[in-house]
């Protein structure tokens, strides 16, 4: 997706948490890492299931699965929002290159 906008999947990712770290006080950077590789993913894809599965993989390979405790259907709902954010940031960036 060509509109894909780093900050609104962080913006997700962190709203999401999926490890409750943000609840607890953690730095908001926490999830950096794992943003940057769903947002690099999703620059050439894709669909709500690929998007879900790329968010669990990535999650579980880095907290494992004694921390991260999301299912992929959890996931598959994140990748769904993503999708859909970026349906509404492609609106935004036509709304406003009209107004030039």
């Amino acid at each position: 997706m060509k509109n894909m906008d780093y900050n609104l999947i962080k913006e997700i990712i962190d709203s999401w948490d999926p490890v409750e770290l943000l609840t607890i006080g953690c730095p908001l950077d926490e999830y950096n890492l794992e943003t940057e590789k769903i947002f690099q993913f999703c620059k050439d894809i894709h669909t709500k299931q690929e998007i879900g599965e790329m968010i669990y993989f990535t999650f579980f390979e880095s907290f494992g699965e004694n921390t991260f405790k999301k299912t992929l259907e959890e996931c598959l709902d994140v990748g769904q929002k993503i999708l859909d954010s970026t349906r509404g940031n492609q609106g935004r960036k036509k709304k406003n290159s009209k107004k030039r």
